[in-house]
């Protein structure tokens, strides 16, 4: 069995006085400046839960990229989430080679660089898989995933500002977990009481992130992540906030070699491009 303990920087606390669910129980009222000391503070909260957890075969490696690539994981939230947002872009779980890599959410090590202008120090998970070290920005190797997903939207934004204006992305899940050759687990495949205690943990946090950015629309990066946002925000009582599924950008998946068509054709019909505008 496994457990993880995590060495956490500490946030600063919110004022008390600037959050309030009274006025509208959808909506966690907060200054603009406030929400990624709050949203930060979420996630470590998460964190800590997930650390009382206890893992058993086949799960031998765990990750935590918001443990020791705190660091520009807290830079990117403090850059790019500093209101609420209309969409949220929910993925599932970091990549070993990305944000493993970078604490970013598919934050592929380039363009995590080069056009989210991110770094920084990234430390040594505790127990570290020899096929797939950590590297940080210094990680040579590069995440498919993220780099068609970012690679998409800076062909439509240019910039990350406008990118990030109306949008935020975030994993429902923190947690990389592997087998003891290195394979990737996904949440979704985990079984039993761990999987329900992680879908039960990280679900209520999304419910807390969701209200802090008053999010309309969760476009969710493949089918899983879209079943769970469905059941969350109807068992939360969120059936205001629209779900659209979007196809996960892993050339894993059958038939993805045109991904960013696909992506193209969501926004399209979904009338999302009224939030990449260059023009907002």
């Amino acid at each position: 069995m496994l457990r993880k303990k995590l060495k956490l920087s500490p946030v600063k606390e919110p004022d008390k006085s600037t959050t309030n669910e009274d006025k509208n129980p959808h909506l966690i009222e907060a200054n603009e400046e406030d929400i990624p000391t709050i949203f930060l503070n979420y996630e470590q909260q998460l964190s800590l839960e997930l650390n009382n957890l206890t893992f058993s075969f086949p799960v031998h490696y765990i990750y935590n990229p918001l443990e020791y690539a705190w660091e520009p994981h807290s830079t990117f939230v403090k850059t790019y989430c500093k209101g609420t947002k209309d969409v949220l872009f929910l993925g599932l779980n970091p990549g070993p080679w990305g944000m493993c890599q970078t604490g970013i959410p598919f934050g592929e090590v380039n363009i995590s660089k080069e056009w989210l202008k991110m770094n920084g120090e990234v430390e040594k998970p505790k127990d570290e898989c020899p096929k797939k070290q950590i590297k940080g920005f210094e990680c040579h190797r590069s995440e498919e995933s993220g780099k068609r997903f970012y690679g998409f939207f800076k062909n439509l934004c240019r910039t990350p500002e406008a990118f990030f204006k109306n949008a935020f992305v975030y994993n429902l899940c923190p947690l990389a977990f592997m087998k003891k050759e290195s394979a990737n687990i996904t949440p979704n495949e985990l079984k039993g009481q761990i999987k329900k205690d992680i879908e039960n943990i990280c679900g209520k946090t999304l419910v807390d992130i969701l209200k802090l950015l008053d999010v309309k629309i969760i476009v969710a990066l493949g089918r899983y992540t879209e079943k769970q946002a469905i059941e969350i925000t109807q068992g939360f009582q969120l059936g205001h906030i629209k779900v659209i599924y979007m196809p996960h950008p892993s050339p894993r998946v059958v038939g993805n070699n045109n991904w960013a068509e696909k992506a193209q054709n969501v926004l399209d019909t979904n009338d999302l491009l009224q939030y990449f505008n260059n023009n907002n």
